[in-house]
Parts: C-alpha cells; sequence; structure tokens
C-alpha cells in the first residue's frame, strides 16, 4: 500500500499493544485492550506507528486465541528478531473496519468524544473531550466551556447512572463543576 494512500490518523483505533515474540517463526503476543474485542477475529491487517506520526500497514496470515492473549504473524516478520522492534508499541485498526458493539455497555473511548455530560439535577457539566485510563478504571475528561474548567469524573457504576448512544448524553452522579 502507497503510505500517501493511509487514512489520517483520526480514521485508526488502538486495539491493544504488542507483546514479546512467540516461538521461532516471527509470531508475536497480542495483548488487546479489550480481550473479549470480536473485532481482532475479522481483522486481515493492522496497523502500527514505527516513528509515532504515520502508520504502517502489517499482513495479518495467522491468529491463534490463548487463554490469556493472542498470537498473531505477520507477513513482514519471519524472526523473533525481527519482531522485536514491536514490542511495546499500540497496534490499531481502522474505524471503518470495527464492528460497532450493540451491547450498550460496551463502546470505545472515540465513541464518547464530544458526548454531553449532564448531572442528576439536569445541569450540564460540559463534553467529554476524552477517556482516561488510570489502572483501576477509567476517567471521564470533561471539559465545561461555560467555565473553561475541566473535570475527571470516575467511569464507573457509581458514578456513570446512565449513558444514552441516541442523544450522546451521560448522565453522572456528580455536583456541578464551578
Amino acid at each position: 500500500m502507497d503510505h500517501h494512500s493511509l487514512p489520517a490518523e483520526n480514521e485508526f483505533v488502538a486495539l491493544g499493544k504488542f507483546g514479546s515474540a512467540w516461538g521461532i517463526k516471527g509470531e508475536l503476543k497480542l495483548h488487546l485492550y479489550n480481550f473479549r474485542s470480536e473485532n481482532i477475529k475479522k481483522a486481515r491487517q493492522l496497523y502500527y506507528s514505527p516513528a509515532g506520526f504515520s502508520f504502517e500497514p502489517l499482513q495479518l496470515l495467522s491468529l491463534k486465541q490463548l487463554p490469556k492473549m493472542w498470537v498473531a504473524k505477520f507477513e513482514q516478520f519471519h524472526s523473533p528478531e525481527s519482531v522485536s522492534a514491536l514490542k511495546g508499541r499500540e497496534f490499531f485498526l481502522l474505524k471503518k473496519d470495527l464492528e460497532l458493539s450493540k451491547n450498550l455497555e460496551e463502546f470505545y473511548a472515540f465513541e464518547l468524544k464530544d458526548f454531553v455530560v449532564m448531572n442528576e439535577e439536569s445541569q450540564r457539566l460540559g463534553k467529554v473531550r476524552n477517556l482516561l485510563y488510570y489502572g483501576a478504571s477509567e476517567l471521564l475528561e470533561v471539559f465545561n466551556e461555560a467555565t473553561n474548567k475541566e473535570e475527571l469524573i470516575p467511569f464507573v457504576k457509581d458514578f456513570v447512572l446512565k449513558l444514552d448512544r441516541d442523544l450522546k448524553v451521560i448522565t453522572v452522579r456528580w455536583s456541578n463543576l464551578d
């Protein structure tokens, strides 16, 4: 594929990180951010960013699911040494190739961007800028345009009361941003 014809950066979604080499034929461990995601099973091509600003396609030859990880073989790699540079790097899929979940409790972080965040009293707290990952739980990064303030709200059931995909509204148990 011609690198000039690759989609823009915002057209990619991170699925996980490459682990260490597996075996002697250039196979590689894949650590998915969502191990239960079905999207990896349908992938024929993954992408990575070798220099941090451009994406390179990787042709997937085989994929195996093991108890706590996946193992992939790519056309470009034939030895453990050849895949070693990928270890720790994120891998991506094109957004257009994702199968979005119909389950209301499953979604990708990019789907929440620009959702309006309201509290129980129907006060607008702002818009979602990002979903941040901090070990034990994720945090909604909410920006209030009126006050020019930002708030981090735990993205857990104790705080998130309702998520309406159609209206693009998240209702949370949280006081107004002052």
